[in-house]
């Protein structure tokens, strides 16, 4: 038996069965929107409701809001900015009822959902925060969103915080109470992050030579740039991240190839290239085709700002010393036409 459930405009629908879509109950109606979801990985009556600058606490068994967290507002010199709503994107649990929200403003905050107050707050991004993932074990913390920057927070102990230098190495011995920190910044996306989640590693002591996997996790982001990129992560953070793989599979552009005379023109997501196709020299005693002259790659133009290419049309122009290959391009931008000229065709 799975359980399902599905946010509506203002309250959300608790469903048994997905597949049978078998109605059990409706909880926590709101006057505002409710714009995310997590639930408590043990206790099904604990469900958090992310809404319009207010966090809701429900219990699914008594149907009601047991505790709600007020955000408040964009905060800013300006009147005018300061009087905007917070949204919560996304929200996480952990096993001890700590709460993680990322909103509108870029916050990433750390709630004490018993209490209804805040532990930390993190201004991690320049822009929405849309998306995050904890660890299995709830130590670690991934978070992303409209800047593409993935950030991480981790649970770690004051007195453990080490401080080096040229010459020294400082160790800071304090409270034992753990506390969360934020810690590294990865740049791998050039769009907007949308989803993120982290998986235990199976490949990475392959490729580094390791046994241990223990250690090791696989971050995993897709957005809008339409790559899945793979991170290997080490728990301790004692190494960075490494990308250890990109997927391109996930974009809806179609690769095109035009070919005109002795030319082809292959297009791209965000970046077209000219080649000049070989020409035969005949056959050798192995009845091998032998090339004169090998393919070339004349050209590659990349669109600015990493721009999608849409159309693109090629005309050559033919002279008795040279000959012009004359490109249109179109992209978001705008349009664009290259003229490739000279010898070219050698």
């Amino acid at each position: 038996m799975s359980t399902f459930i599905h946010s509506m405009t203002d309250y959300f629908s608790y469903y048994k069965d997905a597949s049978q879509f078998s109605l059990a109950t409706s909880v926590c109606k709101q006057s505002a929107r409710i714009v995310s979801l997590a639930w408590h990985t043990t206790d099904d009556d604990f469900l958090v409701a992310g809404s319009i600058n207010r966090i809701y606490i429900c219990s699914t068994r008594q149907k009601r809001t047991i505790q709600q967290i007020n955000v408040g507002k964009l905060s800013s010199t300006s009147n005018r900015r300061g009087q905007k709503d917070t949204i919560i994107w996304c929200l996480a649990v952990t096993d001890d009822y700590t709460v993680f929200s990322g909103d509108s403003s870029g916050r990433t905050c750390v709630w004490d959902a018993v209490y209804g107050t805040l532990i930390r707050s993190f201004q991690t991004h320049r822009a929405d925060v849309l998306c995050m993932t904890l660890s299995s074990d709830e130590q670690t913390l991934f978070c992303s969103g409209v800047d593409s920057v993935i950030v991480r927070i981790e649970l770690v102990s004051p007195k453990s915080e080490t401080t080096t230098s040229a010459t020294t190495t400082t160790t800071m011995t304090t409270d034992s109470t753990k506390q969360w920190i934020k810690t590294i910044s990865i740049h791998s996306h050039s769009h907007d992050v949308r989803s993120l989640t982290l998986i235990p590693s199976r490949f990475a002591s392959i490729r580094n030579k390791e046994h241990n996997l223990s250690n090791k996790l696989m971050l995993i982001s897709g957005g809008l740039d339409a790559r899945l990129l793979v991170h290997d992560i080490v728990r301790d953070n004692s190494k960075p991240p490494v990308l250890w793989r990109k997927c391109f599979n996930f974009t809806q552009h179609r690769n095109k190839i035009y070919q005109k005379g002795n030319y082809f023109l292959f297009t791209y997501r965000d970046y077209i290239e000219l080649w000049s196709i070989g020409k035969e020299g005949g056959i050798n005693d192995n009845g091998e085709d032998i090339l004169e002259r090998a393919p070339k790659n004349l050209v590659q133009i990349k669109t600015k700002h990493q721009a999608r290419v849409d159309t693109v049309a090629m005309t050559v122009k033919k002279s008795k010393d040279d000959e012009q290959v004359i490109i249109a391009m179109g992209d978001t931008n705008g349009l664009h036409v290259y003229v490739i000229q000279g010898n070219i065709n050698y």
